[in-house]
């Protein structure tokens, strides 16, 4: 709304609210390990992306080479600061995987400046929600990690919020 000036109305509010209720049950400190300090950084890594989205759905209408290129810059710019003091050579595999990583963002970004081209912020968001899906999958498929009970249910009140908003959009068109 502040950013966008999309127009966002109680529906989509109280969705907002659930969502965030969602995330507080899913990092609630409990002394597992996560602690304080795993909530904030969680919190942190939403709130940039949340400000990377806006700053990608205001770049609407620019050239997608354009918004990827801004993208890439900054990332570069800002990770520098830091490469010099976590720096360490990969090996061929993790050359690999960076690359893989790379071709995987450039290919991930060119679709979500596509998709805000066609849709408001607002519409897509609840899209985003399938991130939970996949990082708990590969979480499990790749670290071993299994979820307990209280994060499961602040994942399926953040869903249902979604989810929500998504049969609304839809109803409404319709």
């Amino acid at each position: 709304v502040l950013f966008l000036g999309e127009h966002v109305g109680p529906h989509r509010w109280a969705a907002v609210a659930a969502d965030f209720i969602g995330m507080l049950i899913i990092v609630w400190p409990s002394g597992d390990g996560v602690g304080v300090l795993g909530g904030l950084v969680a919190f942190g890594a939403a709130l940039f992306w949340a400000i990377g989205l806006v700053a990608t759905r205001r770049l609407d209408g620019e050239d997608p080479r354009t918004t990827l290129f801004i993208t890439a810059l900054v990332g570069t710019v800002l990770l520098s600061l830091v490469q010099p003091f976590i720096w360490t050579p990969p090996d061929a595999a993790g050359w690999g995987l960076m690359l893989a990583m790379g071709l995987l963002g450039l290919l991930s970004h060119t679709l979500l400046i596509a998709a805000f081209g066609q849709a408001p912020a607002s519409t897509l968001a609840p899209f985003q929600y399938s991130q939970l899906i996949y990082g708990l999958a590969f979480g499990w498929v790749v670290f071993g990690d299994v979820i307990g009970a209280r994060p499961l249910l602040g994942c399926a009140v953040i869903v249902a919020a979604g989810a929500y908003v998504w049969w609304r959009e839809q109803r409404i068109q319709a």
